[in-house]
C-alpha cells in the first residue's frame, strides 16, 4: 500500500494481482514524506535492487523503522524479518489495508483530492494463483495433501476476494480499478493521471510459485 502525498495518489494493494510488483515500481517515484508499507523480506531485496524506496512512515516507532531499513540495506533475510517484526508492533498502515481504513488514517482533504486506484483480476484466476502461492507452506504445516485438495480449501475460504478492500457498503470508493488482464496497457491511465509510467520497470515477484500455467477454467472443477 502506498500513500504518495508528493504525487497525490493512493494505491490500495489487493491479493494475487501483481500488487507487489506495482508497489516496487511506484516506490521509485515516492519522496521521504510518503507512506510505503513493507512487503516480504525477499521482495524487499528485490525492491532495493530495482531502486525502490524502502518502507517508511507506516508505524509509530521511527527508530524501529530505521532499523528495518538498515536491515534491508544489509540484505540478510533473517535480519530483515526480525527487524520488520519489531517495527510491525507499532504499525499504523499495513500491506493489504482497506481503502476505508486508509481514509480513516490520513487527512480527509488529501483522500478526497488524491487519485485512488487498485488492481483486480478474474476471481477464477485469483483463486488458482492463491492456491499455488500457499500450497507448499500448507503441506509443510499440515502434512501430505494434493494440490486439488488445497485448491478446494482456498475456494471455500474465499480469501481471494478483493472487493472488500476497495469498497464500502457494497460500492467502490476508489477512482479506478485497473484490470490485471489488461497489463501493461492499463498503466497508460496512470501516466495520464499521475505522470508516472511504470510499465517498463515492473519487476516480477512471486512468479516462481506457479509452474502450471493452464487457464483457471481448465483447473477448477465445475463445483468450484
Amino acid at each position: 500500500m502506498i500513500v504518495a502525498f508528493s504525487r497525490k495518489f493512493v494505491f490500495i494493494k489487493t491479493r494475487k494481482t501483481a500488487g507487489t510488483s506495482i508497489e516496487i515500481a511506484l516506490s521509485r517515484f515516492c519522496d521521504e514524506g510518503d507512506i510505503i508499507t513493507p512487503i516480504s523480506p525477499a521482495d524487499e531485496t528485490v525492491r532495493r535492487q530495482h531502486g525502490g524506496r524502502p518502507p517508511q512512515n507506516y508505524c509509530g516507532d521511527a527508530a524501529a523503522e530505521r532499523g528495518f531499513r538498515d536491515a534491508i540495506e544489509g540484505g540478510d533475510l533473517l535480519e530483515i524479518k526480525t527487524a520488520g517484526r519489531l517495527a510491525r508492533r507499532t504499525r499504523i498502515f499495513r500491506n493489504h489495508m482497506s481503502a476505508h481504513d486508509i481514509a480513516e488514517n490520513i487527512p480527509a482533504a488529501f483522500w478526497n483530492d488524491a487519485f485512488k486506484f487498485t488492481m483486480d483480476r478474474h476471481p477464477y484466476e485469483k483463486a488458482v494463483s492463491l492456491a499455488h502461492y500457499g500450497f507448499e507452506r500448507f503441506v509443510r504445516n499440515n502434512g501430505d495433501a494434493s494440490f486439488e485438495q488445497y485448491l478446494d480449501l482456498v475456494v471455500r475460504r474465499g480469501k481471494y476476494r478483493n472487493f472488500d478492500l476497495y469498497s464500502e457498503n457494497g460500492l467502490p470508493i476508489v477512482d479506478e480499478v485497473l484490470k490485471y488482464e489488461e497489463l501493461p496497457e492499463c498503466f497508460t491511465l496512470l501516466k495520464e493521471r499521475i505522470g508516472i509510467d511504470i510499465s517498463p520497470i515492473l519487476p516480477k515477484t512471486k512468479h516462481l510459485h506457479r509452474t502450471d500455467r493452464r487457464p483457471a477454467r481448465d483447473v477448477l472443477s465445475d463445483l468450484q
